[in-house]
């Protein structure tokens, strides 16, 4: 599949419907951005955990994420 678009003037690219469709792409969806020198990759963003670094059952808490082991170490510390 390709779709071509063009780079709006505040540098914003728009993903088609079919694309986001076709991928699962929805709002709020958050991707990380990688360039190899030439290409632009975008990689969805999985959220992993402040301590552990763990990315199963990751959760925000307040300013922050952390996935369900470290949520009841730090409760039972409270």
């Amino acid at each position: 599949m390709k779709n071509t678009r063009t780079v709006e003037k505040n540098g914003r690219i728009s993903l088609p419907d079919d694309v986001r469709e076709l991928i699962g792409v929805f709002e709020g969806d958050e991707f990380d951005i990688v360039t190899d020198g030439v290409n632009i990759i975008l990689v969805r963003h999985i959220k992993t955990c402040l301590a552990c670094d763990d990315d199963t059952d990751v959760q925000r808490m307040n300013k922050t994420y952390l996935c369900g082991e470290c949520r009841e170490a730090i409760a039972k510390t409270l």
